[in-house]
């Protein structure tokens, strides 16, 4: 519709009294401008430049607002007015519907000005609504100059176009005229109602439309973060006015919600409801204060009275649609599309809405979403504001990150950081990013200043506390959890208000106030009126989520199982709850208990189950070893979202690790590794694919073309612990290098602690060692790896019995750990405790026919001179693991000293091929080669072996590296 040729008498269908079968008056064909042809020389008609036609009725309640004439019938409107005496101006009663008069009322007067009664009373009334067509044409729509009086309306006919237009309400100012801004609700839409209120202004200048340049202005710098001269201006704007004036009102509590004064900017917008009820921009700025303060209810019931009076308003069906968005019930999200999509229609280049539709949009439809923003990106030139494309630059980063590109939405989530710095939508998807590439400390930062901008977000705390626990800070979660909820008890009171003094009588007076009964508990985001007392209220899920994470990273596992039912109990369908709890349960190892609540939560969703419940449902069937289940719950999973990286690398790890397809496993984590280099899980998994084909180099590669890309500490942390694999001077160092300033930059990070701990163990420091190893368990009690370290350290100073009370503690908590029972094992065969390792390895090869099972098991029977059963040992340690360098050397140890020396040759040279000089039993390999060919009469080759092994410190572990150094410096003499 075209505002500017509306007719404000279009509603009016009134019939003449003397026409026979009148019709509405037609008038299309009359000069508006032109004098009255039916007043005389010395007769002038009424002077219209005094009436008040817009005006509400004079014995109408203060604050009452005029007559909605659309929602009126023809009998309401043909009583509006009554027609007065001549040269007398109309007087305006209270619709009300009335019985026609009698006859002998009627015919009291046989004629009137010299014209029959009847004829003249038609042409008055035909006079008057001619009238107040010119009149409203110049004032409403031309922007003329005031009346005399200066009773005139002063906000704009915010209209429905698919009703009659309202007429304006009243505040005894100047109207405005209308400029479709808030029906736009883009930066370019309030720039042009800027422009048309500064026209309106030169040619009727008025306090009301210097209010209305600077509302335009505050919209903008509250929808866009528009500021500078912009802004000042707007507030010089608001200098002078009259404090009934509803613009005026309007753009100052528009100031209040920029400055973050909420209460303030409340009152002033009830203020002006209590003048103009029926302003939808009113109910719009409402909305925006209820959304700011995280009462999402009230900000919907304001939103939806906004789109009551004005049905097209962009600005009012937006803010529905953000009210909206919390919701799971599917008649809110149905709602909410159909918003978004009338929105696109109302507004095509409304960016904020365009990029809410497509993130609601199926994972399969990001690349058409892409090119869709891509191409709305390019048709955006100079004038459109930072946020705008700050806001498409978040879009496009969203569905890259959902296709499965994290490089690419990394950079795209700084473009927007860029733009707009204080966007609690891009810090938040960049801190989201940042923590699924495995960046906690970056992740940490962006989330901190997104909860400054909205501090009241249960899903931002969520997110930043497992950024905190991802960092290994449980008690940083704890606190940040701690800062919310004191925050959140304030909130009630204004967010930014500093609270009002109190003297003392009223002090005195609430004190001996009776608290109010307790009441049913509402959910926490129907928040209490400011100064209500409120009762216990639940907890909303994402809180319940953050506590129960929390919980569970300070070992607190019954607490946190609690709360993860907790956060699902208000909200059946709250997926990360669900999956929260079932990774509780998959550790735990309650696999037929995780079983069953995963049927459970089948049927609350039905055949929709989100693919993060598929994952869980795949690495439950991986736990119940049924790798081929697995598998294609994997590949359903994949179907709804193909580019899921987490879902991808848990295929691979099954293919892998599973059914023993590592080239397949290789292949995937090589395809998620071309779109997301900064992962650090897949960087981590592919070093471990080399490292344990033998490319150590390789892996270590890995590492190093990743720290190009992303230098996150968590990245630094998995290459220190690839280098401290197999120890080195050299290796030792870069560790070293690689831990200093993370520790330094943190030094709680207690991941790093407990790293450098090995470092300092490396470099023989075990009293500085078995410090750092304290310090990480003092901030991670129940660290499986930080107890190994610890006894790893122990076992080094010679304390074997603290060490084996540790591995024998942590085996009474955990039986069935096969990595603790391997290292107990180890240990008990390094310092000879025969009896006990051959135990262990029964006990070991009872649960898994494990080549290190074989591999002790024979070394039990070589401390027991039974080198026939250690032979067989070894072989099939072998047989299970070919490239099981250890079991060859230790088998031609075995063979050496069974007196085959040739075949003790064979499994050495082999051993040699496949063992790593970083091996502590490398020097012996050296020793029983030199002795071998020495026994066969090669003396070259005895001579060349024997020589590296002196060259060597011999093996710290062997007892009889001190005879063996004897033995080949006479050998040597003899050769």
């Amino acid at each position: 519709m075209n505002y500017g040729e509306v007719d404000l008498l279009a509603p009016f269908d009134e019939k003449g009294d003397g026409a026979e079968g009148g019709g509405p008056l037609d008038l299309s064909e009359l000069d508006l401008l032109a004098p009255k042809e039916d007043a005389g020389p010395d007769e002038e008609g009424p002077d219209l430049s005094e009436m008040d036609l817009l005006t509400p009725k004079e014995d109408a309640a203060p604050g009452e607002s005029a007559p909605d004439l659309s929602e009126m019938d023809q009998d309401d409107l043909s009583n509006l007015e009554e027609p007065a005496a001549a040269g007398e101006p109309s007087r305006k009663k209270k619709p009300a519907r009335t019985k026609p008069r009698s006859g002998a009322a009627a015919t009291s007067g046989e004629r009137l000005l010299g014209l029959p009664k009847k004829l003249a009373i038609g042409l008055f009334v035909g006079v008057v609504l001619v009238a107040a067509g010119a009149a409203a044409y110049f004032l409403v729509i031309r922007g003329n100059k005031p009346s005399s009086k200066g009773k005139t309306a002063n906000t704009h006919s915010n209209t429905n176009t698919n009703t009659a237009p309202e007429q304006p309400l009243v505040s005894g100012k100047t109207p405005v005229a209308y400029a479709p801004a808030m029906d736009l609700d883009t930066h370019k839409g309030y720039l042009a109602a800027d422009k048309t209120y500064r026209k309106q202004h030169k040619k009727t200048a008025s306090n009301s439309l210097r209010a209305a340049r600077a509302k335009a202005r505050l919209c903008d710098a509250y929808r866009y973060g528009i500021k500078g001269k912009r802004l000042a201006k707007a507030f010089k704007l608001l200098a002078a006015g009259d404090a009934d004036d509803v613009e005026l009102r309007k753009a100052k509590a528009l100031r209040h919600l920029l400055r973050n004064h909420l209460k303030k900017a409340r009152g002033q917008l009830k203020k002006a409801r209590a003048i103009a009820k029926k302003d939808p921009e009113i109910h719009v700025f409402l909305g925006w204060v209820e959304l700011a303060a995280g009462r999402t209810l009230r900000a919907e019931k304001a939103f939806r009275r906004a789109i009551k009076y004005r049905g097209e308003s962009a600005a009012a069906l937006f803010g529905l649609a953000r009210s909206l968005a919390g919701h799971e019930d599917p008649t809110k999200v149905a709602e909410r599309k159909k918003l978004l999509a009338k929105i696109i229609k109302l507004s095509p280049h409304h960016v904020q809405a365009r990029v809410a539709q497509l993130a609601g949009e199926p994972v399969k439809s990001a690349t058409a979403g892409i090119k869709i923003l891509t191409d709305l990106s390019a048709s955006m030139d100079n004038d459109d504001a930072p946020k705008e494309r700050a806001t498409l630059a978040l879009g496009l980063g969203l569905l890259h990150r959902r296709a499965g590109q994290l490089d690419r939405a990394l950079v795209l989530f700084g473009q927007a950081s860029k733009l707009a710095p204080v966007q609690e939508q891009i810090l938040r998807a960049e801190g989201e990013a940042l923590l699924e590439a495995g960046d906690g400390e970056q992740a940490t930062k962006r989330l901190n200043a997104a909860l400054k901008v909205a501090p009241h977000s249960e899903r931002l705390l969520e997110a930043l506390v497992r950024a905190h626990i991802a960092q290994g800070q449980p008690l940083a979660a704890k606190d940040a959890i701690d800062d919310f909820t004191a925050r959140r008890s304030k909130g009630s009171k204004g967010i930014g208000n500093k609270p009002k003094k109190e003297n003392r009588k009223t002090r005195v007076k609430r004190r001996k106030a009776k608290r109010p009964k307790k009441h049913k508990t509402k959910p926490i985001h129907d928040d209490t009126k400011p100064g209500e007392i409120k009762t216990a209220t639940p907890r909303s899920p994402y809180l319940s989520l953050a506590l129960g994470r929390t919980a569970l990273a300070l070992g607190k596992t019954a607490e946190a199982q609690n709360l993860f039912l907790e956060s699902t109990a208000e909200a059946p369908r709250f997926t990360p709850g669900h999956v929260a709890y079932l990774a509780l349960m998959l550790h735990k190892g309650r696999l037929e208990g995780m079983k069953s609540v995963l049927e459970l939560i089948k049927r609350k969703y039905r055949d929709s189950l989100p693919s993060d419940l598929r994952d869980m449902e795949g690495q439950l069937l991986l736990a119940r070893a049924k790798p081929a289940q697995a598998h294609k719950v994997f590949l359903e999973a994949l179907k709804s979202e193909p580019h899921n990286n987490r879902i991808l690398i848990h295929l691979a790890l099954c293919l892998w690790q599973h059914q023993n397809q590592p080239e397949e496993a290789y292949l995937l984590l090589q395809k998620v590794f071309k779109r997301a280099k900064s992962l650090t899980r897949v960087v981590s998994l592919l070093a471990d694919y080399h490292w344990k084909s033998g490319e150590k180099e390789r892996a270590f590669g890995r590492f190093k073309a990743a720290l190009k890309v992303n230098r996150s500490p968590s990245l630094k942390r998995q290459y220190a612990e690839f280098l401290l694999r197999t120890p080195n001077p050299v290796r030792l160092a870069r560790a070293k290098k690689l831990l200093e300033p993370i520790l330094q930059a943190n030094s709680l990070d207690h991941g790093a602690t407990a790293l450098f701990a090995l470092v300092e163990l490396g470099q023989g420091r075990h009293k500085r060692a078995m410090i750092r190893i304290k310090r990480a368990l003092s901030r991670s009690p129940k660290n499986l790896s930080y107890l190994v370290i610890k006894a790893k350290i122990a076992e080094t100073s010679g304390r074997t019995k603290d060490a084996l009370s540790i591995y024998d503690g942590l085996l009474d908590k955990r039986p069935k750990s096969r990595r603790i029972m391997l290292l107990r094992a180890q240990l008990l065969c390094r310092h000879r405790i025969t009896k006990r390792c051959l135990k262990a390895s029964k006990t070991i090869l009872k649960q898994w026919d494990a080549p290190e099972g074989h591999l002790l098991r024979g070394l039990g029977y070589l401390q027991e001179r039974k080198p026939g059963k250690a032979m067989r040992a070894f072989k099939k340690a072998i047989a299970k693991k070919n490239d099981y360098a250890e079991a060859h050397f230790l088998l031609g140890r075995t063979r050496y000293d069974d007196a085959a020396y040739r075949k003790a040759l064979a499994s050495l040279i082999r051993c040699v091929e496949l063992a790593e000089e970083m091996a502590r039993w490398w020097p012996d390999i050296h020793y029983f080669l030199g002795m071998s060919y020495f026994k066969v009469r090669n003396k070259r080759m005895a001579q060349k072996h024997l020589r590296k092994y002196l060259a060597t410190k011999g093996n710290p572990d062997n007892v009889e590296t001190s005879e063996q150094q004897r033995t080949a410096k006479s050998t040597l003499k003899k050769l």
